[in-house]
C-alpha cells in the first residue's frame, strides 16, 4: 500500500498538470477521473479514501476554486465542477524555480507523465516541494 501523502502528491500533480496545460479554461473532475488513469490502477480504493481530503486541501490553502460541488454526500462531494488555478497558482506554475531550465507548470506536466513508475515517487515529492516552497516564497517578498 502507498502511503497516503504520496498518492495525494501523486493526485495533485496529475490534477495541476491537467489544469495548467488547459488554462484559462474551467474543468469538472471527480475521483474516477484519476482512476481511470492506468497510474492509479492499483490504488482505486484508496484514491477515493483520500480524493476529497487532498481536494479541499488545494481549495482552502488557495491553489484552486471550485465553483460547484458535486455528489449527494455531505461528507464526500465526489465531483468538482467548474475548477480553475488560482493566480497564486499560475504565479508559481509559470514561475522557472532556481535549477530548472523550463517552467514549473511544464515541469509538472511532464512529471505526471511518468506518476505511478517507481523512480517518479521522489520527482513528485521534489515537485510538490518546490511548488509550496515557491508559494511561501512568494507570500513572503
Amino acid at each position: 500500500m502507498i502511503k497516503n501523502r504520496d498518492l495525494a502528491n501523486m493526485i495533485i500533480i496529475s490534477l495541476l498538470a491537467d489544469m495548467y496545460s488547459i488554462w484559462p479554461k474551467k474543468v469538472d473532475f471527480d475521483y474516477e477521473h484519476i482512476t481511470k488513469d492506468d497510474k492509479f490502477k492499483d490504488h482505486v480504493s484508496q484514491v477515493s479514501e483520500i480524493f476529497d481530503d487532498t481536494i479541499d486541501w488545494l481549495e482552502s490553502n488557495g491553489y484552486i476554486i471550485i465553483n460547484q460541488l458535486g455528489g449527494s454526500s455531505s461528507v464526500y462531494h465526489n465531483s468538482f465542477h467548474g475548477v480553475v488555478l488560482t493566480e497564486k497558482s499560475l504565479f508559481i506554475l509559470n514561475g522557472i524555480p532556481e535549477g530548472l531550465a523550463k517552467s514549473l507548470g511544464d515541469t509538472v506536466i511532464e512529471t505526471a507523465k511518468d506518476i505511478g513508475k517507481e523512480t517518479s515517487k521522489s520527482a513528485v515529492s521534489e515537485l510538490i516541494g518546490s511548488f509550496i516552497g515557491h508559494a511561501t516564497r512568494a507570500l513572503l517578498s
